[in-house]
């Protein structure tokens, strides 16, 4: 397991060892229960813009070095945001989005996600909320994926705000 903050601390690079990128970002297909990932975002460098590769191009994941090494003859594509469809989302998208019940009580705010590493293909099982309100201060909210019922300007879980708060653990 590994969040998304850890990861943007590895870097990609071509089969022989050149670095592309930073990663930044991930892209998963949110529908279903299981939000497996299907491209990595990495950052090119300044003014060099984004681009992506898929979870299929990775050779080597090399935890120790913090490093993604990719398959030979990988064609890295330029990441175009239009590209994103609803069936798609950017983890990155959704830090620092109001979480709601539904009954339309705040929950928090997304500032983080949990990846299972040891799956193929690499999923986000788990969202970290922030609880609003000072409620449960120095505590955060670890919520499965498959309780999220809507993605939009904010995002709506199927559990009760209560239910949520019992799923808190110390930071």
């Amino acid at each position: 397991m590994m969040l998304g903050t850890e990861l943007e601390e590895f870097t990609a690079v071509d089969s022989l060892g050149e670095e592309i990128g930073k990663i930044k970002d991930v892209i998963v297909d949110t529908k279903g229960e299981e939000w497996n990932i299907k491209e990595f975002m990495v950052s090119k460098g300044l003014l060099k813009g984004e681009a992506v590769f898929c979870f299929e191009d990775i050779k080597k994941f090399d935890e120790d070095e913090k490093r993604i090494a990719l398959k030979d003859g990988v064609d890295l594509q330029d990441f175009d945001e239009e590209k994103l469809s609803h069936k798609y989302l950017s983890m990155d998208a959704v830090k620092d989005r109001d979480v709601f019940d539904s009954k339309e009580e705040e929950i928090g705010k997304i500032y983080d996600y949990v990846l299972a590493t040891s799956l193929t293909p690499w999923q986000v099982v788990k969202i970290l909320i922030r609880p609003s309100e000072n409620r449960l201060k120095g505590r955060r909210i670890r919520l499965d994926v498959e309780k999220i019922t809507k993605i939009k300007e904010v995002i709506t879980v199927k559990i009760s705000r209560d239910e949520a708060d019992k799923t808190s653990s110390e930071e």
